[in-house]
Formats: structure tokens, C-alpha cells, sequence
């Protein structure tokens, strides 16, 4: 007889999960606003000036995906600020705590490179940091399994709550 497996979250954690969830989609729809236009096409001509161009025929839709993290969060508008603090700025008092919070810490987020520890099937992946020797657990039931254990991950990991998720 299969074992039934449950995972057990408390209501404060399904809260910073949703407002995670959400964020992520304001901070696409904000990012793809026409006022960003020029600075996103400048972002994507400077990203993918350093991608080898061997690599954009077989993993587009990844490369593009990475792409469009790295304005949010990292490229630097005319303005002299990224699409995360412009965005926080700009919705300061619409916020909720759960955004503010989430905001704070996503702002000053970078990516890293992690080693990876173990895979959790059905739960995430136990990462360290290469560079602080952290280790983090990241919850994403998607985790894929056939990633090896000691595989390197360029990645930017995100707090949300008392977890972890790949941004």
C-alpha cells in the first residue's frame, strides 16, 4: 500500500508564498510597461552580447527567461535604478507587509554559484553557496531529479518567508 505523503506549511508561510507569487507577476507586467521600452532592448543587446551565439539556437526561451531576471533585478534603468526599486518606489503605499519585506530582500539578491548538496524529490534541493559555503534549502516540488548531486547552479535564490525559492 502506498505511503501518503504530506507536507504540512503554516498559514504564515502560504501567506509569504502567495505574496511571493504575486510579486513575481507585478514585477513582470511592471518591467514590461512601454515607458521601460529603450532600456529593455538596451538590457537584452548588452546581455546577449556575451551569450555565445551557439547557445541562443537550442536554449532560447531559457536564455531569453534569464535575460529578463537579470533586467529586473540587476540592469540599471536611465533613471540609475533597477525595475525592483523603481517598482518599489513607485507602489510604496499599495504594498502589503509581506511585499515590502519580500521587496527589501529580493533588492539586494544576486545571483551565485551553489554546488548542489541533495535533491528532496517532491520537496526542493539542499544548495551552498560556493563563495560562503551557506547552505539553503530551496522548495520547488518541480526540482528536477536527473540534476546530479555536485552539479554546479548559476542561479539568484530568493527569501520568501522562512524559505527559499529560485527566482
Amino acid at each position: 500500500m502506498p505511503v501518503n505523503k504530506r507536507v504540512f506549511y503554516s498559514l504564515e508561510q502560504a501567506r509569504w508564498r502567495r505574496a511571493g507569487q504575486e510579486l513575481r507577476r507585478k514585477l513582470s507586467r511592471f518591467a514590461e510597461l512601454p515607458v521601460f521600452s529603450w532600456d529593455a532592448a538596451r538590457a537584452q543587446d548588452l546581455y546577449l552580447e556575451y551569450i555565445d551565439k551557439k547557445l541562443l539556437d537550442s536554449a532560447d526561451d531559457i536564455i531569453m527567461e534569464r535575460c529578463f531576471e537579470w533586467f529586473i533585478f540587476d540592469y540599471k534603468l536611465y533613471s540609475g535604478k533597477t525595475i525592483i526599486e523603481s517598482y518599489r518606489d513607485r507602489h510604496r503605499q499599495s504594498l502589503s507587509k509581506h511585499e515590502v519585506a519580500l521587496l527589501q530582500k529580493w533588492a539586494v539578491s544576486c545571483n551565485s554559484m551553489y554546488e548542489l548538496i541533495e535533491v528532496l524529490p517532491e520537496e526542493g534541493l539542499i544548495i551552498k553557496d560556493i563563495f560562503s559555503s551557506v547552505q539553503i534549502k530551496v522548495s520547488d516540488a518541480n526540482a528536477p531529479l536527473d540534476i546530479e548531486q555536485g552539479s554546479i547552479l548559476l542561479i539568484r535564490v530568493l527569501p520568501v518567508g522562512e524559505e527559499y525559492e529560485f527566482s
